[in-house]
């Protein structure tokens, strides 16, 4: 049905199956790939004779080729309304097996500010170009967070920044050595885009 359409959230966040993205630490130099290996855009439906009930199904799932870590982003939202669009995009991603957290780290419009817990993702935001490794990526939206819960210990609870750019996803992540929260005095290290295949 096609009933999630996520708008203009879609090019910065729905990639399709043979998608991947090639990222290099700028600390340590290695380099990760991530593959995208499912995704889904759809409502799914069910139905008796006195009721019908849509779920909303954004999902896509992809591998670290480094670390062998699945991430999950996804968002699912139920409603008993036959024609309500989604109105607010507040994907989750879980990086997982093993499980190391999960945030919001994009949602739109960019200046609906969301309830969340946890982590606190803040729209900054949006470029109209970025030049990153002598490429011109364009609509760059740059959020941060109070605390990135996707990393490992002892770097859980530092803060970044996440830069997603327009049929790109995202294209660089800033981690930094933060000593209390929303210190971003420090940059610890970058993960930046260095080549892609993007099927959407």
């Amino acid at each position: 049905m096609g009933f999630f359409s996520l708008g203009e959230a879609k090019d910065y966040v729905f990639f399709k199956p043979g998608t991947w993205w090639v990222y290099q630490n700028t600390r340590t130099g290695l380099k990760d790939s991530i593959n995208v290996q499912y995704s889904i855009l759809d409502t799914l439906e069910s139905s008796g004779k006195k009721w019908r009930f849509l779920d909303e199904v954004f999902y896509v799932q992809s591998k670290s080729s480094s670390t062998g870590h699945y991430y999950f982003f996804y968002q699912r939202k139920g409603t008993a309304a036959v024609t309500e669009p989604v109105k607010k995009v507040l994907p989750l991603l879980e990086r997982r097996d093993p499980f190391e957290g999960d945030i919001n780290c994009f949602y739109f419009p960019f200046d609906a500010y969301p309830n969340q817990s946890g982590s606190v993702s803040i729209f900054l935001n949006k470029q109209d170009t970025m030049v990153m490794n002598g490429k011109i990526f364009k609509d760059v939206a740059i959020f941060y967070l109070t605390n990135d819960n996707t990393e490992p210990e002892p770097l859980k609870r530092n803060p970044a920044k996440y830069y997603w750019a327009k049929n790109y996803g995202l294209i660089r992540k800033d981690l930094f050595d933060g000593k209390f929260m929303g210190d971003t005095s420090k940059l610890y290290h970058s993960w930046k885009l260095i080549n892609s295949k993007i099927i959407q």
